[in-house]
């Protein structure tokens, strides 16, 4: 089984609008409500792909019911840690013009460390059939910054670790196995900016001599990097029709894992991650892959050794 966090869900509201126009009265042309997160989306997909996962995340109990009730993952594939205050909501406006995305992110409840010792029990609970863990996500407001870290020195399986700011930087500090980062997030952990290919693989690098086996690098349009301590893989970005762009990156982790765990190959890994991904752009409002737009995707992959 994989085990996934989402420490801090929210309701997804995606809102599309024909052109978004600041500062004016947008009228919306379709509203679509699911259940999400990053670690809810990492786990949807992983079952989509035919692969055993659960989700653990501190889940407001005013509302937590309409939450689950909105979850696509199985009831049993979602363990809720119940806390104090209401599940928050993201909403996405969706700009049809050009694909645009504006997110407002809400906050989430407030958790202490009585929650994070409910979520060590639970996930305890489960430790001998986890095999792979994926940390991904912000943190609740009061939650300590290095929370992913702490779970690593308590479950000591693989970890793929999505995450930024400072949370990514202490969760590097804990050796995973896999870092995902996109180019913002590779900068501000560099402290300075990647204008190009040499530079963000030095960036990697970097991450690398902190412990980290392998660094997947998504750039949009660019396609993504895999870099590794002795290779360097790119895959081309592939060609689709893109509906919504929302849950892509969480894909790419979702496929890249599948690919790893079947195939014992992270060239193979990097071939799935990017098929998933594409899949997901494809898919619009909140849903993630359609298996068969990943299926027939999985083939069209180009991935080329880049030293």
């Amino acid at each position: 089984m994989i085990a996934v966090t989402c420490l801090n869900p929210a309701f997804d509201r995606t809102m599309e609008v024909s052109q978004l126009r600041p500062g004016e009265v947008n009228r919306t042309v379709r509203t679509l409500l699911g259940a999400g997160g990053k670690g809810v989306n990492v786990a949807t997909v992983l079952q989509t792909l035919g692969e055993e996962a659960r989700c653990y995340g501190f889940t407001g109990k005013e509302n937590m019911q309409q939450f689950m009730s909105c979850l696509e993952l199985g009831m049993d594939a979602f363990c809720p840690i119940p806390v104090e205050g209401r599940v928050r909501t993201n909403t996405k406006i969706v700009s049809l013009q050009d694909h645009a995305v504006t997110e407002v992110n809400e906050a989430g409840p407030e958790i202490n460390e009585n929650a994070i010792s409910a979520l060590l029990e639970r996930m305890q609970e489960d430790m001998q059939q986890i095999r792979f863990m994926v940390l991904t996500g912000s943190i609740p407001v009061g939650c300590r910054k290095d929370v992913y870290r702490l779970l690593m020195t308590q479950f000591r399986v693989p970890v793929f670790l999505d995450a930024s700011g400072d949370v990514l930087r202490e969760g590097v500090s804990g050796a995973p196995a896999y870092v995902k980062p996109n180019l913002a997030e590779l900068e501000e952990w560099y402290g300075m900016p990647v204008r190009d290919t040499g530079t963000m693989i030095r960036a990697a690098r970097l991450m690398l001599d902190a412990g980290v086996h392998g660094v997947l690098v998504s750039m949009g349009a660019q396609g993504a990097w895999l870099i590794l301590p002795q290779k360097v893989y790119h895959a081309e970005a592939l060609s689709v029709p893109v509906c919504s762009t929302v849950g892509a990156g969480d894909a790419m982790v979702s496929g890249f894992l599948y690919g790893y765990l079947h195939h014992g190959d992270e060239l193979e890994a990097l071939c799935h991650g990017t098929a998933c991904g594409a899949a997901s752009v494809m898919t619009p409002g909140t849903g993630l892959v359609r298996y068969e737009d990943y299926r027939a995707l999985l083939p069209k992959v180009k991935v080329e050794l880049y030293n």
